[in-house]
């Protein structure tokens, strides 16, 4: 230690020293919602991962729904990290994945989408982002 510092260092004295990690530094996610508005689980919520996310009637799932009329593994959600967008992809279920009342087998997300899976609808919101409309 040099003689111009005020520290005296003990034997025993905690010090921190933090690293700066190398690299670009990665932007965060923002977080997505699906929202049940229609259906036996209506206004639940589920926050959205990014990664993989499985949806059906199995408890195992990601995202859970109790409708009968939903497979135990019906679509899943896969997030695209290059685009940053959700994939819905349908598992070849018996009653199909509807998007926005059409009936997918792949389909990118964009927020205020509807899915439809059994007798659920979900709505994509994106809470982050500004609404256009009344008071904007």
């Amino acid at each position: 230690m040099s003689g111009d510092t005020k520290e005296h260092w003990q034997i025993g004295d905690t010090r921190k020293f933090f690293r700066k990690k190398k690299g670009k530094p990665q932007a965060q996610v923002p977080p997505r919602i699906l929202v049940v508005i229609e259906g036996p689980d209506k206004d639940r919520e589920f926050v959205l991962l990014p990664c993989q996310m499985r949806i059906g009637r199995h408890p195992d799932n990601h995202i859970y729904l109790s409708d009968s009329r939903v497979s135990r593994r019906h679509a899943v959600l896969d997030y695209d990290s290059k685009l940053k967008k959700y994939l819905l992809i349908d598992l070849q279920s018996m009653n199909g994945t509807y998007l926005n009342d059409r009936r997918i087998e792949k389909e990118f997300l964009s927020p205020g989408d509807r899915i439809r899976i059994g007798g659920s609808v979900l709505e994509f919101i994106n809470p982050c982002a500004k609404r256009h409309g009344v008071g904007t």
